[in-house]
């Protein structure tokens, strides 16, 4: 029983920590790059600390300078 018990969690552990970040602790999509390290440990990012950033969503949507993509490649051109 203790071993079912213990497949179960690592099933569920998996899928909770099914996000990469790279230089950020806080990955906001599928796979997250924070090229200047400057965003907050929680929370979401501010317009300001997203314009280094690039992210992909599970969905195959590619933001470049936002979290939030709105079409296939979303590009924040400030």
């Amino acid at each position: 029983m203790k071993k079912y018990i213990a497949f179960t969690f690592l099933i569920v552990s998996y899928n909770l920590l099914a996000q990469l970040g790279i230089n950020t602790n806080n990955p906001q999509q599928l796979v997250h790059i924070d090229n200047q390290n400057n965003n907050p440990s929680i929370g979401i990012p501010s317009a300001a600390e997203q314009l280094d950033d690039v992210v992909m969503t599970k969905d195959g949507r590619l933001g470049i300078g936002l979290t939030q993509p709105s079409t296939r490649v979303d590009i924040n051109n400030t």
